[in-house]
């Protein structure tokens, strides 16, 4: 993400959230960073770029919000520290603000609370198919950024949640499906891998599925 500086609008509502953001992409060379959802239907959607343009980025996206909806605050912040730019991160799934010692179980899985899932749990499919998905996927993989991110023989099922998310960021996937990464749960991103590794694995799992 940019240091330069973030932009954040916070408004009551979807509707006055969405137009913030559009008037203040279409306003400056700014980038969306990511949006939150707090209490009280409060919605807060973020920008980030050279200071000068969100600044009118802002200026621009609060104007639009409060001719469609209710607008609660503005702010912008100017080369933000590097532990902001975590704080903004972690809301974007990218990594933890914690600096605790991870456990030795797949910590990750607790970012959506589901540490107490089992695989049963998680996905109907069986072993073998969810073990050929991951060889299908790291075939896909290879010779890319990717080719990393299943490095052990295990079930498609077995990986955290953080390493299941690198790889759909890495495959290409509809960007609708993309821009849903970090709210969706482990089950959900299991089916979506395992669709993708049926279409690309067609004449290995057609005998599995």
């Amino acid at each position: 993400m940019s240091k330069d500086a973030l932009g954040l609008i916070e408004t009551r509502g979807l509707v006055a959230a969405i137009e913030a953001l559009d008037a203040s992409l279409k306003a400056a060379n700014v980038e969306f960073a990511s949006y939150r959802f707090t209490t009280g239907g409060l919605i807060c959607v973020i920008v980030t770029g050279e200071v000068g343009a969100v600044r009118a980025a802002v200026d621009a996206g609060s104007a639009a919000a409060a001719r469609v909806g209710e607008l609660i605050a503005t702010h912008v912040i100017p080369r933000p520290a590097d532990d902001t730019i975590a704080i903004i991160d972690e809301i974007r799934g990218k990594k933890p603000v914690s600096k605790k010692k991870p456990d030795t179980a797949e910590p990750d899985e607790n970012v959506i609370n589901i540490e107490n899932e089992t695989p049963n749990e998680i996905t109907p499919h069986t072993e073998e198919e969810l073990k050929k998905a991951v060889e299908i996927l790291r075939e896909f993989l290879k010779n890319t950024e990717g080719e990393s991110l299943l490095p052990e023989d295990k079930r498609l099922d077995e990986y955290g949640v953080r390493t299941l998310r690198k790889v759909m960021k890495a495959l290409p996937l509809a960007e609708t499906i993309k821009s849903q990464i970090y709210t969706m749960r482990k089950q959900e991103i299991i089916e979506t891998l395992m669709e993708f590794a049926k279409k690309e694995g067609r004449d290995e799992l057609d005998d599995e599925y």
